[in-house]
């Protein structure tokens, strides 16, 4: 999946001074979307932990609308998994505040909120 993909995976929410993006989905387009290439760091033991995994969940960013700048970001979602190391279950929920970030960040978020490609 590309990042034109994603794009239209996301609700565009005007709330205010920020807009809200969120997503929510799962198995494979959900860690496709949340993890990227983030699993594939993982060594052989773990990869078919990940690999497993049936997850379902929610992801947010809060975009200041005048910078542009993420400002908030949440996570939550449930994962039961299998492989090497076991069985498991994992119920996360992330809340993360963000302030002064760099501007080119703002250039990425700008691009999805106007469905444009992100380079």
């Amino acid at each position: 999946m590309n990042n034109e993909s994603y794009s239209s995976l996301f609700h565009v929410i005007d709330n205010g001074d920020h807009y809200v993006l969120s997503y929510s989905g799962s198995d494979e387009e959900f860690k496709s979307i949340v993890f990227g290439a983030n699993h594939t760091m993982q060594n052989a033991f773990f990869n078919d932990f990940f690999h497993n995994m049936l997850i379902t969940g929610t992801y947010e960013l809060t975009i200041n609308k005048e910078t542009f700048y993420l400002t908030i970001f949440e996570l939550d979602f449930i994962a039961t998994t299998s492989g090497a190391a076991g069985e498991g279950e994992i119920n996360e929920s992330s809340d993360f505040s963000f302030s002064n970030l760099i501007a080119m960040a703002a250039s990425r978020y700008q691009r999805i909120l106007n469905n444009q490609p992100i380079r």
